[in-house]
């Protein structure tokens, strides 16, 4: 646990001694392992001993860090903090950086807005009836956007951490769930026998959010 008062708070400093550690436990050798584990299975050959599998899990005692503190460097401090923490299980995590991927980052490039409940949030859509999505525009992530803040931070952490730790994103959606929160499930579902042009048309785009890699 890490506590350090404000007025002498050096965040480069705890971060450099995080991964320090991350580096000290998560050696060449076990990545190598982790790699090699993870490229049997995903060519069909099947250890005796155990399938590979990850424990999820987070540090039950973060940092305490000072309220003053950005909290690009909170979050960061934190997931360092976790890896450290984490590598007591002897599983197939591989350590890296997760700068978070919201349901709604993608759809928000065609107009898709947030709606926040108590404990939960879920993507509005933007499209009301079928001709509505030949107005769609794809705006990418530009700097003022969701997709932009998290391209930021991304290269924020990646200074910060003057890369020594991959960056890795593990669930950016797929066209057809990105159709889905730009129109509504039960819309589009219904939509496919009633507008299949326009649910093409919709899909078309989506792929081509999805898998361009145009996100500046």
């Amino acid at each position: 646990m890490i506590t350090i008062m404000s007025n002498n708070y050096d965040v480069k400093k705890i971060v450099d001694e995080l991964l320090d550690k991350i580096d000290a436990v998560y050696t060449d050798e076990r990545k190598t392992a982790v790699r090699a584990r993870m490229n049997d299975y995903w060519n069909g050959i099947y250890p005796d001993d155990r399938f590979p599998f990850v424990v999820n899990t987070i540090d039950p005692n973060p940092p305490e860090i000072p309220c003053d503190v950005s909290d690009f460097d909170k979050e960061l401090i934190t997931q360092l903090s976790s890896i450290v923490y984490r590598s007591n299980w002897d599983d197939d995590y591989y350590p890296g950086l997760v700068p978070g991927v919201r349901q709604v980052l993608i759809p928000a490039s065609f107009g898709c807005k947030e709606d926040h409940a108590s404990d939960s949030v879920k993507v509005v859509g933007c499209i009301n009836k079928p001709e509505d999505v030949y107005n769609l525009e794809y705006i990418g992530f530009p700097s003022d956007s969701i997709g932009g803040e998290m391209l930021k931070k991304m290269k924020y952490w990646r200074e910060a951490t003057n890369k020594r730790i991959m960056l890795y994103e593990a669930d950016m959606q797929g066209p057809f769930s990105v159709a889905c929160q730009t129109w509504g499930m039960m819309d589009l579902l219904s939509e496919l026998y009633i507008s299949p042009d326009e649910v093409h048309y919709l899909m078309n785009m989506t792929t081509q959010a999805v898998v361009s890699g145009n996100y500046s």
